[in-house]
């Protein structure tokens, strides 16, 4: 056969023209290149990323601010607050003029002491017996002791007019037996002396029954008293407004000594000194279905760079269950606890955590492959229905 010959042209530009041109280093190169793209393609399902939501948030105490209010209507007889004051549980901040509730309970006071004064003669009188009706007693009461001697008199006398009567019936009995009065004058005389007995022991029970109704009276009265004295006791706190927790006062609304202060008006808020610092976050409606609670959570702190100052690692602990507006957008608060109180440099200094400072958290909601997202992505390319979705 006759063998065919190409123009010089024609090889110049065919691979066999070609190949002994390309130097061995470019082939090298080339061949690391295709290798790396394809160990690339390979490794796509087996490298994982964190897939993550991020929102704003602040570090905050996990108490909330509390409000000074008052209780009751006056005139400040005391302040002793601040701007920026610390202060301790329990402190008394500000004392309202109670005039009026200390004349009630010092009336209260005196009427207890009445009381007591008057169950301590009831007392006395009711273990009176007939033996002991005409000893000598003292009394701590004018009232129960008129009472008493009058009552004494009243049967010493009785007992005069049945001795009376007895000695008579005695000489009438004789002079019955020696027939010189009749049976009706003897009779009428008998009937005299028993009634008086009868009158004598009829007062005593009554009299005796009179004190024991006294006695049960004043005591019920002495414990109305005392229930009374410890609602005014309430009440006198109530005119004095205490700390209720350790913090410092913020924005004291400008009482004075001799201000008039309204029942539920607000004088100040104290933010409480609480040691235990959580992250406060703030989430968009369109991202909270993807919270749940003891989720994973990386937190950069804006005061610190998180390349030189790491991320702060957290999980979360509350997710509000309605939603509020901030910036005229719904947000949902999300409460996290965090695992770390400092930031560390790579020198050792570190820095601690505190309330105020403000965040921007990064919620893990998912681990995905890098094959996984490209697939997901190119479904959301190529697929026709998810394009008109």
């Amino acid at each position: 056969m006759q063998q065919q010959l190409f123009p010089a042209d024609v090889l110049e530009n065919s691979t066999e023209g070609y190949l002994p041109r390309v130097a061995v280093k470019s082939q090298w190169i080339y061949t690391v290149t295709v290798v790396a793209v394809i160990l690339t393609l390979f490794s796509l399902p087996f490298l994982y990323i964190d897939i993550s939501v991020q929102s704003g948030g602040i570090l905050r105490t996990k108490n909330e601010k509390t409000e000074l209010r008052s209780l009751v209507n006056g005139i400040i007889q005391k302040a002793l607050i601040s701007e920026n004051q610390p202060v301790k549980k329990g402190e008394v901040l500000y004392e309202i003029n109670s005039e009026e509730l200390a004349v009630r309970i010092q009336l209260n006071t005196n009427q207890q002491k009445e009381k007591i004064s008057f169950i301590n003669d009831l007392e006395k009188l009711v273990g009176v017996n007939k033996e002991s009706l005409y000893e000598g007693r003292s009394f701590g009461t004018t009232l129960y002791a008129q009472q008493f001697f009058s009552f004494q008199s009243k049967m010493q006398e009785n007992l005069f007019h049945q001795q009376k009567i007895k000695k008579e019936l005695e000489a009438d009995r004789k002079l019955f037996k020696e027939k010189v009065i009749a049976m009706r004058e003897f009779d009428t005389k008998e009937f005299e002396h028993t009634q008086l007995a009868a009158q004598y022991e009829s007062a005593f029970r009554q009299q005796m029954g009179q004190w024991q109704s006294d006695l049960s009276s004043q005591r019920t009265a002495l414990r109305q008293l005392l229930s009374e004295e410890k609602q005014l006791t309430e009440q006198r706190k109530s005119y004095v407004l205490k700390a209720s927790v350790t913090g410092t006062i913020q924005q004291v609304t400008g009482k004075y000594v001799g201000s008039f202060i309204q029942a539920g008006e607000v004088v100040g808020t104290i933010s409480p000194d609480d040691t235990l610092v959580i992250a406060e976050c703030y989430v968009s409606p369109q991202d909270i279905g993807l919270i749940k609670r003891d989720q994973a959570v990386l937190f950069r702190v804006d005061a610190f760079n998180y390349n030189e100052w790491g991320m702060v690692k957290g999980t979360v602990s509350d997710i509000a269950r309605d939603f509020i507006i901030m910036n005229n957008q719904p947000v949902f608060k999300v409460k996290c606890i965090l695992t770390q109180r400092k930031l560390h440099l790579k020198n050792g200094y570190a820095v601690s955590l505190t309330k105020g400072l403000s965040l921007h958290a990064e919620f893990i909601i998912a681990r995905r492959s890098l094959y996984q997202l490209i697939y997901d992505k190119s479904d959301d390319w190529l697929n026709p229905k998810r394009k008109s979705e």
